[in-house]
């Protein structure tokens, strides 16, 4: 099994992010939907699926409710089991 660290892991969410909602993320690890007018409702059901195709791992459904931060999704790729 390969342990991912919350810095690769946001590394790679990042990209992921940057191709979903066509931004980089403006603050970096703490960017948040507030932040960025694209991560609407639709926009963090497609990066919630994106990320986990990405990392192949199920994230909770409770992180289907937009307000995390790109940092609470990174450790929560971290300690999803795999899908």
């Amino acid at each position: 099994m390969t342990v991912m660290n919350a810095t690769s892991t946001y590394e790679r969410l990042s990209t992921v992010f940057t191709r979903v909602m066509g931004v980089e993320p403006p603050h970096g690890p703490e960017t948040s939907p507030q932040d960025v007018e694209a991560w609407d409702s639709l926009g963090h059901i497609k990066l919630f699926a994106e990320a986990e195709s990405e990392f192949d791992r199920q994230l909770p459904d409770e992180l289907m409710i937009p307000g995390h931060s790109l940092r609470q999704l990174a450790e929560a790729v971290d300690a999803a089991p795999p899908a």
